[in-house]
């Protein structure tokens, strides 16, 4: 009788390992690929090269390209909220004293690859690029809320002046991120000074 054998496709071709369990093998991969490699290898045909698989494999666990992206980055997303969560402990700080913390962040190994990603997001998302411009709003929102929740209120501005604060600070990170790719040493000299000139802008005592 004809022993009917494995399509090349299916699950069990590629691992015996429940498909649940393989789809998140797969997802904390792609997510390591990622930040290794950078955003441009967030496609069906890269990513599957790299994970020694098919396009089609991928579609038939995350069904279209665009749920793939927004699978690995909730997985790179929760990677970093898992760290930041760490960074979160104490009093809550001034706006100078936020900046001369984070911006050290652009240049630590642990931290800075997640900052990069998400940096490449909005400005995909900026240009209108799917599912980057859903994913970019998301994470604006996400990085203000938190930013919001480590720095001091000024009791005399309202709360919305406070978000456009944290909205401003997230610019400036978000500012140095992008010319630290084309210049790295530039502003390594002025981040101390940018904090405090962002400072003295807020009207912060000591400035």
């Amino acid at each position: 009788m004809h022993k009917t054998s494995s399509s090349p496709t299916s699950p069990s071709h590629q691992s015996d390992t429940d498909p649940t369990l393989r789809k998140q093998q797969m997802i904390m991969q792609m997510a390591d690929i990622v930040l290794a490699e950078g955003l441009n290898n967030l496609s069906l045909r890269a990513l599957a090269a790299r994970m020694d698989t098919s396009d089609r494999m991928l579609l038939y666990y995350f069904k279209t390209k665009d749920l793939l992206v927004r699978t690995v980055l909730d997985e790179v997303n929760n990677r970093l909220t898992t760290i930041l969560a760490a960074q979160s402990t104490g009093p809550r700080v001034t706006a100078t004293q936020f900046l001369s913390r984070v911006m050290p962040m652009v240049s630590d190994p642990a931290i800075a690859p997640f900052m990069q990603i998400w940096t490449d997001v909005i400005a995909h998302g900026a240009r209108g690029v799917k599912p980057y411009d859903d994913i970019a709003r998301t994470v604006v929102r996400s990085w203000t809320t938190w930013i919001n929740s480590r720095l001091v209120s000024n009791p005399e501005e309202s709360p919305e002046n406070d978000a456009a604060r944290a909205t401003f600070l997230l610019a400036c990170v978000e500012g140095i991120m992008l010319l630290a790719q084309v210049n790295p040493e530039g502003l390594q000299p002025g981040k101390t000074d940018i904090a405090h000139i962002v400072g003295t802008l807020f009207g912060e005592p000591g400035q």
